[in-house]
């Protein structure tokens, strides 16, 4: 995992976005000098990732006013303009080892596994690799075409954010 620079751009203003909790669009511009257009690419990004929202309208940015709705923590969410038509641009979280899709054919699959999962999770409070995948890939009711890589990364994550633990090698129960 790469560790956010103290200092950086990003960094600071994420700081100053956790502090703030509410804040202006031209607050963030003014304490730094030569914003490019990778800056307001992570500032989007951030809002389609459901970390900040805006509150207030105004037909100019700078008048704008935007509420911290998903505070992860200390280091910056990073954003990622991944290559690859499939997979589309996504928000890394740092803090949580999290990954949000944010646009492309990548995102409408993610949210149907994180779906089909999440109703298997509920029903199984404990259940090996084999089990779960042949629920999920025989049930006519889930998407056709899982990605098994995928849904091997959704369940890694649910192991790191603590959801689910692997008991013995392949087989997992609720935490």
């Amino acid at each position: 995992m790469r560790k956010s620079k103290k200092g950086s751009l990003l960094a600071d203003l994420w700081e100053l976005i956790r502090k703030k909790k509410s804040f202006v669009y031209g607050d963030l511009t003014a304490k730094k000098e030569g914003h490019d257009m990778a800056f307001h690419a992570w500032f989007a990004a951030l809002g389609r990732a459901g970390y900040i929202k805006q509150v207030s309208s105004s037909i100019y940015i700078r008048e704008r006013t935007y509420v911290l709705v998903n505070d992860t923590g200390k280091l910056h969410p990073i954003f990622r303009q991944n290559k690859g038509k499939d997979i589309g641009a996504s928000v890394y979280d740092q803090n949580t080892y999290d990954e949000v899709f944010i646009k492309g054919a990548r995102v409408r699959q993610e949210n149907r596994y994180k779906s089909a999962i999440d109703a298997f999770l509920s029903e199984h409070r404990e259940f090996d690799y084999e089990r779960f995948k042949h629920t999920l890939f025989a049930n006519p009711k889930h998407p056709k075409g899982f990605d098994y890589a995928l849904m091997h990364y959704y369940l890694d994550a649910l192991v790191v954010r603590g959801k689910i633990e692997e008991f013995e090698k392949h087989r997992y129960r609720s935490i």
